[in-house]
């Protein structure tokens, strides 16, 4: 007798091993969908911030040579009416 419930304590000790591993196994599962979820939105808001931020700089390139075009014949105009 005291053979089989020395087993049955055995199996019962390897059940619980094997329920707290599905457990925990389960709990890091649910967190790395949580850390995938928020790895993703981090990736999304980089993305979205390099997307403005080379948009800026198109914008600001663009604004500085138009500038440029604009102010290269108004100081043309302007040394030419001084000189003459």
């Amino acid at each position: 007798m005291t053979i089989n419930f020395a087993s049955l304590l055995q199996i019962k000790y390897s059940v619980n091993l094997i329920s707290n591993y599905y457990e925990c196994q389960k709990i890091v599962a649910q967190n790395g969908d949580i850390y995938q979820v928020k790895l993703n939105l981090i990736y999304k808001n980089l993305n979205s911030m390099n997307l403005f931020v080379g948009t800026l700089q198109t914008l600001t390139t663009k604004t500085m040579k138009n500038s440029l075009l604009i102010i290269k014949p108004y100081e043309e105009t302007r040394s030419f009416l001084f000189v003459n």
